[in-house]
């Protein structure tokens, strides 16, 4: 299944740089080769032409709700979630823009799933994650080679 991963973020805001530290880690892992991986500071409606082409999109942002700890995965199938109305950070999510796009009648991969990282700080610049958010990316990668190894055996 042609699949790309999507890290999300911008390394500049602490913790929302995240998906983006999720995508570097998962360049490193062993992907076979229908299986892309990028990072972008774009959001929203930006990202849908990154997508284009792909059956299965995994996208990787943070996320922040204030209702569960920093370092907490989330999981989202784009099929079955509604757009959190918290979501962090970009103007128009990525959850919105896809179904927006889907009730418009574009063609979209027909799997999409999200991983949010719960983040703590995004408001200060140029500060590294915080350790709790850090703590939360090799459980974050196991979850996607799982989720890769899944879709595989379906195939």
């Amino acid at each position: 299944m042609k699949t790309i991963i999507v890290g999300i973020g911008n390394s500049l805001f602490s913790d929302d740089g995240v998906g983006l530290l999720v995508a570097q880690t998962l360049k490193s892992e062993y992907l076979d080769d229908q299986t892309t991986v990028i990072e972008t500071l774009f959001g929203g409606l930006d990202i849908l032409e990154l997508i284009t082409g792909f059956e299965k999109v995994i996208a990787i942002d943070a996320i922040k709700t204030g209702e569960n700890k920093p370092g907490t995965i989330y999981r989202f199938d784009i099929n079955q979630v509604q757009s959190p109305e918290k979501a962090y950070p970009h103007e128009i999510n990525f959850i919105t823009s896809l179904k927006l796009y889907r009730k418009l009648g574009w063609a979209l991969p027909n799997e999409i799933i999200v991983f949010g990282i719960e983040v703590q700080n995004v408001d200060d610049l140029n500060q590294p994650c915080t350790s709790k958010v850090i703590a939360a990316i090799p459980a974050c990668v196991e979850q996607i080679m799982n989720e890769l190894r899944i879709s595989t055996v379906g195939s």
